[in-house]
């Protein structure tokens, strides 16, 4: 089975399995604990701790480790709300993961800007600029680095130096970017969050970096008294070891990205009026979100997984949902079309033949799903 469902969740290296079972026999005591063992661990704790803030360029107080992203993104939100007036306004893009969208609504109301978009789905910079000028700022603004169904790239940089000039706080969702491009500039974004699923980790632990953090959990000092419970180390461990695993990995991301390109022209051309979202801009390299000339998505799927492919039909967070995610609304894609949507996403190990067999693969569910097609049609006259 080539599974291409990357951006939902990536499996742990088999090394992180091996360092998981590892801390859990050895490194299980609480850090906050009196004795030895238990400050043997929490001084592992401290060092994961100086590691990442190494790796990321920031200092270690302003690293929080959560149970993830969405806790994260919550969490700043809602941090936000509550230390300023309430009359506040919070801006956030239109394509923005339901875990800062909802929140923001939540803590909000009605009181949620949206930044302008180019047609292309990409922030307009000037608009923005020009919004912000006329307009009272918001308390917080929050944009994601890259968007999990189309991977289009934000221009997040520019927009973090655009509000360290206005001294706006700005939270970058960075989930979908960190383990896929280079991160050395993250550090220009007062928050920005991470979740180690996606990056070959662990499920249940990421990472919150923040400038100003205020506690989300009382009843205990962890995580100097910003989130109270007992931190979970070997899923630290885990985490840490994912991202060393991940730099083994050579990600030339040229390369990368021209064997996706490769099997989007493979595809336009033999599945006529395939169309690619977000074709015309800068993407990260693992990600194809393709809107398909016929069929639910839901049966390219069950065509795909049987001829051993694993694609999603979107975004792992909104499938389910009755409403259609940001990026189509964004896309201003209709009811029936969003539920022609494909997301591919691939990872570091995979190889152009890999990307060369799903091209295949989806001509092979196109013609079954045809072929299907065509003989109800006969049974039904």
């Amino acid at each position: 089975m080539s599974y291409f469902d990357n951006n939902a969740t990536t499996p742990a290296y088999p090394s992180v399995i091996q360092a998981l079972t590892a801390a859990a026999q050895e490194d299980w005591q609480n850090p906050s604990s009196p004795y030895r063992s238990a400050s043997r661990t929490k001084a592992k704790l401290s060092n994961a701790r100086m590691e990442w803030a190494d790796t990321l360029g920031v200092d270690s107080s302003h690293i929080i480790f959560s149970s993830g992203a969405t806790e994260a993104n919550n969490w700043v939100i809602a941090s936000a709300a509550q230390n300023h007036a309430s009359d506040s306004r919070i801006m956030i893009s239109s394509l923005e993961h339901p875990s800062v969208e909802e929140p923001a609504r939540f803590w909000f109301k009605d009181r949620v800007d949206l930044m302008p978009n180019l047609s292309a789905g990409t922030v307009c910079l000037d608009s923005l600029t020009q919004k912000l000028e006329q307009d009272r700022d918001p308390v917080l603004l929050c944009m994601m680095a890259a968007n999990n169904e189309s991977g289009v790239i934000q221009p997040w940089l520019e927009v973090a130096r655009i509000c360290k000039q206005r001294n706006i706080p700005f939270h970058c969702d960075a989930t979908q970017w960190v383990g896929k491009m280079r991160f050395s500039e993250l550090h220009h974004c007062t928050s920005f969050t991470a979740s180690a699923h996606k990056f070959g980790g662990p499920k249940g632990i990421g990472w919150l970096v923040d400038q100003n953090a205020s506690s989300l959990q009382i009843g205990g000092s962890q995580e100097g008294g910003r989130r109270a419970g007992t931190e979970n180390f070997p899923a630290i461990e885990g985490m840490g070891l994912a991202w060393k695993e991940s730099l083994t990995h050579s990600v030339d991301v040229k390369k990368r990205a021209t064997w996706r390109d490769q099997m989007e022209a493979d595809i336009l051309s033999r599945i006529p009026g395939t169309q690619v979202i977000g074709q015309e801009c800068d993407r990260l390299w693992n990600t194809s979100l393709l809107l398909m000339p016929k069929f639910q998505n839901l049966d390219w799927v069950a065509k795909l997984d049987r001829l051993g492919f694993e694609v999603s039909t979107g975004s792992a967070c909104s499938t389910g949902s009755s409403g259609a995610s940001p990026t189509a609304v964004t896309y201003s894609l209709d009811a029936m079309e969003s539920k022609r949507l494909l997301r591919v996403s691939s990872y570091l190990v995979h190889t152009q033949e890999d990307w060369t067999g799903l091209a295949n693969a989806m001509v092979q569910a196109y013609e079954q799903l045809l072929a299907a097609a065509n003989d109800s049609n006969v049974i039904s006259l």
